[in-house]
């Protein structure tokens, strides 16, 4: 893509993503060389499945070639589709959180979900929604065909996530550290706010529901400590703070 720059910032549940994303698009909007797209969007807007938000993406990024702008910043935020099969002219970049931290906050934010219409669902269909994946079920989706998210990544896959991928923890965005400004400076836009997106905010008086199913309720128990701690195993493989 000659001087073309296409950057993806990989949106994983419950880490702060949509506060940051907006953080980082309104910055990025004052800047004429950036183009900005949410392939999760487009997909929702036109009423299709979200499985179509990868080939929104593959659409954006040859899409670049036509545009003014020489840089692509999109918004990843559903784990289907090998990116890697798009471009190799991609850069990555990933909000990540304490795994315990980040379960929590996705079994409440799907509770309040689930429950808001008056009826309750078995809560061991919280693992079946799009509120369960992490970073392991994110990365071996999107950029692996042979890797699993309940198995240790491949050495090709950590190789690429290394050489692609930057990433920002949940405390350096919410405390504006070093890494927003290191990530500001690459992308050549203003400082990076920090917002504060209401949707997304979860009630803590539902943890006392989730403590329970995790004392009471065994099937419920084993499906959430298998992957926490999967979603830990990845946190150490791919060298991200230890939780």
């Amino acid at each position: 893509m000659n001087n073309k720059k296409i950057v993806v910032f990989i949106h994983i549940p419950k880490t702060g993503g949509s506060s940051f994303w907006h953080a980082l698009a309104d910055s990025a909007s004052k800047s004429p060389d950036i183009a900005i797209g949410d392939s999760l969007h487009e997909a929702l807007i036109r009423n299709e499945p979200k499985e179509n938000a990868y080939f929104h993406a593959i659409r954006m990024c040859d899409d670049l070639e036509k545009m003014e702008q020489n840089t692509l910043l999109m918004h990843m935020h559903y784990p289907k589709g090998n990116y890697r099969d798009i471009s190799h002219n991609i850069n990555y970049i990933l909000l990540h959180r304490n795994p315990l931290e980040r379960m929590r906050s996705a079994f409440r934010h799907w509770l309040q979900k689930s429950t808001a219409g008056g009826y309750k669902f078995p809560a061991t269909d919280f693992f079946l929604s799009d509120f369960a994946p992490g970073i392991n079920e994110y990365l071996s989706s999107c950029f692996s065909a042979s890797d699993s998210w309940f198995r240790r990544p491949s050495a090709d896959l950590l190789n690429f996530v290394r050489e692609n991928v930057t990433s920002i923890s949940f405390s350096d965005y919410i405390n504006s550290g070093w890494q927003l400004g290191r990530l500001s400076k690459k992308l050549g836009i203003s400082e990076i706010p920090v917002i504060h997106h209401p949707k997304t905010v979860t009630d803590k008086k539902f943890d006392r529901e989730l403590d329970l199913l995790l004392s009471d309720n065994e099937e419920f128990k084993i499906n959430w400590n298998y992957r926490l701690h999967w979603e830990n195993q990845w946190h150490r493989d791919i060298g991200l703070p230890e939780f």
